[in-house]
């Protein structure tokens, strides 16, 4: 696991992606609530790390798992929630970073049984995925994120007409992209707005 997570951490597994290759990934804490972890384009479950260890204190399960390409792919992110469930977890969250948080809104517009929320940091989802979102959606993006602005943050929460919650939050004064503000000095207050948006629809 990019020598970020060991069997100490939790369950350990492998599975076979895409193309065939071994991949791992890991399943930590306890819990019926749990949360996929998607990281950004060419990305590792590193960066994630900080926020991975404040979900599992929150009680929590999680979930991370490595890519062996630098895409993210929604069929892949639905296999993980499978095999989150299959480890006892009831209440599924979606979490991704940049390209990671796009296609965790495409996942969630495909799951048959419904995730609880998304949680996306400065990803671009599709319009038409927007459409067809009925689930809670946060949305975080640093003020001078060069990736998506928070205009274009605000424009794709005024899409996602039938998420029933779709707060914005921009992250003042910061530049970092996506799991990058975590390393920030605000990162502790991105880190609890998640987790109170997690907790808002834990149920």
């Amino acid at each position: 696991m990019s020598g970020c997570f060991t069997e100490a951490d939790g369950q350990v597994f492998r599975y076979r992606n895409a193309v065939g290759d071994e991949s791992a990934g890991v399943i930590m804490g306890d819990g019926p609530a749990g949360a996929v972890i998607t990281y950004e384009l060419n990305g590792t479950v590193c960066s994630w790390r900080p926020l991975a260890d404040r979900l599992k204190a929150a009680g929590y399960r999680v979930l991370l798992y490595e890519r062996s390409s630098g895409t993210a792919r929604a069929d892949l992110i639905l296999k993980m929630v499978k095999r989150l469930r299959k480890a006892g977890v009831t209440r599924v969250f979606l979490i991704g970073g940049s390209m990671g948080g796009t296609k965790s809104i495409t996942a969630a517009t495909q799951l048959k049984a419904p995730a609880v929320a998304v949680v996306n940091l400065a990803g671009s989802p599709s319009y038409d995925d927007l459409a067809h979102l009925d689930v809670p959606l946060l949305q975080i993006t640093a003020e001078r994120d060069n990736v998506i602005s928070p205009t274009q943050m605000e424009e794709v929460a005024e899409a996602a007409v039938n998420s029933p919650d779709h707060p914005v939050v921009i992250v003042k004064g910061e530049g970092a992209h996506a799991s990058h503000l975590f390393e920030t000095d605000q990162a502790a207050m991105v880190l609890d707005t998640i987790v109170t948006f997690l907790d808002k629809h834990r149920g």
